[in-house]
């Protein structure tokens, strides 16, 4: 059996996963056989055009300004394309796994938000177009197994959790272009083969099936933008009125 390991990262227009909008995509595909032998390796990278101000703070970070954007794809194209991605470098009998880093509590709902602006059909069915069976978020698991003693401490005296200081600990260099959207893809996947963190994709409770954690990102974004409980109504116009009018992709 070969399991395709799918990294995948985004660069946003800010910290919300309900408002922003993705400005980047980078996936790392890497093909690995039951040995863990890697059997190829290939990269998507692409901005993304949005209708959302870029903050200042996201600017920051990566560098993204919307003169970079100009020439960029729209999402619903960007979403396609890494649908072709995937199907033209993963065999049909592939089992396919979506890691990210913090990705179960930011990337992915990012994710899911933007292709349910894309139009009025079915998101899990669009999100279904990507064949991914299975997800693990590696934040969790660093929390959980890794060694603290070899992390550098962050602003208030706890072990940092951030990709960077952990991979920088993995493997004693910093990531390269971090905060770009692939290179913090790569860098994910460099974490993942880990000798303490590579056996979590054996483990059931840590690598879970793509399809509940998708609907669970759409039934957690749904009901932040219609319940008046849980939200004011100008955030609920504020994310109907990022809906970009396109067709069901």
């Amino acid at each position: 059996m070969v399991t395709s390991l799918v990294s995948l990262d985004l660069e946003t227009t800010g910290l919300s996963i309900y408002m922003d909008q993705i400005t980047q995509v980078g996936v790392v595909l890497e093909r690995v056989d039951n040995d863990g032998i890697i059997l190829s390796t290939d990269t998507f990278a692409s901005y993304v055009k949005c209708t959302k101000a870029i903050s200042e703070g996201a600017k920051k970070v990566t560098g993204i300004t919307e003169e970079t954007l100009v020439n960029s794809c729209d999402f619903q194209q960007c979403f396609r394309d890494i649908i072709s991605f995937l199907n033209t470098k993963c065999d049909k009998d592939d089992v396919r796994i979506l890691v990210s880093y913090n990705g179960h509590r930011f990337d992915l709902p990012v994710l899911v938000a933007e292709v349910m602006r894309c139009g009025d059909g079915d998101p899990a069915a669009m999100l279904r177009r990507l064949k991914l069976d299975r997800s693990i978020d590696l934040l969790p698991t660093v929390k959980e197994t890794y060694d603290y003693s070899k992390l550098p401490a962050n602003k208030f005296g706890r072990a940092s959790m951030k990709l960077g200081d952990v991979y920088r600990a993995v493997c004693g260099r910093s990531i390269i272009d971090a905060h770009d959207a692939l290179a913090d893809s790569k860098a994910t996947l460099v974490v993942l083969h880990d000798d303490s963190l590579w056996p979590s994709l054996a483990d059931t409770s840590r690598c879970i099936p793509a399809a509940s954690l998708f609907n669970s990102c759409i039934d957690r974004i749904k009901s932040k933008t219609t319940k008046a409980s849980t939200c004011s109504s100008h955030t609920i116009a504020s994310f109907l009125g990022n809906k970009r009018k396109r067709d069901v992709l």
